[in-house]
């Protein structure tokens, strides 16, 4: 956000221009808010991480039975057209 607002400001000037001093006016002139992350304790990151492996281990295998399904139905759907259009060509 702050690159976008930095890239606005200076878009008819090259960019090997740009001087710290004009960066750092114009951050001072404009407001962005920053999130500023909280640091984890050990035992928060082992909680976390132990109850992702568990729920993902289970949906990305779901979730890898039904990509693998929805390509199967691709191919079938591909092969048929392909015959379809073999049929129309032997027939011209």
């Amino acid at each position: 956000m702050v690159i976008l607002a930095i890239l606005v400001r200076f878009e008819d000037l090259n960019i090997n221009t740009i001087i710290s001093n004009n960066v750092i006016e114009l951050l001072k002139e404009n407001d962005f808010e920053f999130e500023y992350s909280v640091p984890y304790s050990l035992s928060e990151i082992n909680d976390k991480l132990n109850k992702q492996t568990t729920n993902t281990r289970d949906s990305s295998f779901d979730d890898l039975k039904n990509e693998i399904e929805n390509f199967k139905n691709e191919i079938k759907s591909l092969k048929q057209n392909q015959m379809i259009c073999n049929h129309r060509l032997t027939q011209i």
